[in-house]
């Protein structure tokens, strides 16, 4: 009765240790489904339309403390294109920053939402490229799975100059 008494106090103490939000860096990666979300327009007006792509991020940041914490990261949100008289397509990636507020809400689980800048770059096949600095927002969790390593489910939201992106995901994080 003994062991298992110091069992289970073990198992508790460990996920209390391991759901704390502690400052340090960390790293991750995510993939997930992006969609460009101001092409429907063109599927009214009689053009086929993709505007959904497997998207991809890399991103490193930094908790300064329980609960605020800065990130910078790499996206590439995908490919997408709409044909009518001609076949246009656009490749488009970016580069950031973002402030993050992470709250704690079980004994692996923290909430976080974040608000940042993006320089984004737009590749078209047909006409010449365009890039600009725009704003960015998200939301997510990140689960525990072991001391370091946490499973991240997010979505994402980027301006594209008055057009928007959304990107949900899923990655894991290195907690260094």
């Amino acid at each position: 009765m003994k062991k298992i008494l110091g069992i289970i106090l073990a198992l508790t103490i460990s996920g209390i240790v391991l759901a704390e939000s502690r400052p340090g860096p960390y790293a991750g990666i995510g993939l997930g489904y992006s969609k460009f979300e101001d092409l429907d327009i063109l599927e009214i007006l009689g053009a086929s339309v993709d505007d959904t792509d497997t998207g991809w991020k890399i991103y490193g940041g930094y908790n300064f403390s329980e609960s605020l914490g800065g990130e910078m990261f790499y996206a590439d949100l995908g490919s997408f294109s709409a044909s009518a008289a001609k076949h246009i397509t656009v490749d488009t990636k970016t580069f950031g920053v973002a402030g993050l507020y992470r709250e704690e809400v079980g004994s692996r689980v923290e909430l976080f939402g974040k608000i940042g800048i993006h320089n984004w770059e737009a590749d078209f096949n047909v006409i010449s490229d365009s890039d600009d600095i725009g704003m960015m927002f998200g939301l997510g969790a990140n689960i525990n799975i072991t001391g370091n390593i946490s499973g991240r489910f997010e979505y994402e939201k980027f301006d594209l100059d008055g057009d928007d992106i959304d990107m949900l995901s899923v990655g894991l994080q290195y907690n260094f």
